[in-house]
């Protein structure tokens, strides 16, 4: 299995979507959990979004984050 790179940051999202469950999630949800600014929960958004982790969609105004590898409960919380 191919290693995956990330910054914490990026990880903490990651556990974020994955613990609320994928799909419609808001800003604020996530903003809870991680407790990740706007700007460092952007970052991290984009980070993943551009290394192929997660995809980004909308369905009317709403994001919809689904995670496009399978990832490890245990790799993400360290």
């Amino acid at each position: 299995m191919k290693e995956i790179m990330m910054s914490q940051h990026a990880k903490e999202l990651c556990y974020a979507i994955k613990k609320l469950g994928e799909g419609k999630l808001t800003e604020w949800s996530l903003h809870r959990i991680t407790g990740h600014s706007h700007g460092t929960f952007t970052a991290a958004r984009q980070e993943l979004c551009r290394d192929g982790i997660l995809e980004l969609g909308h369905e009317g105004r709403k994001p919809v984050y689904r995670l496009l590898v399978e990832l490890d409960d245990e790799w993400l919380k360290n």
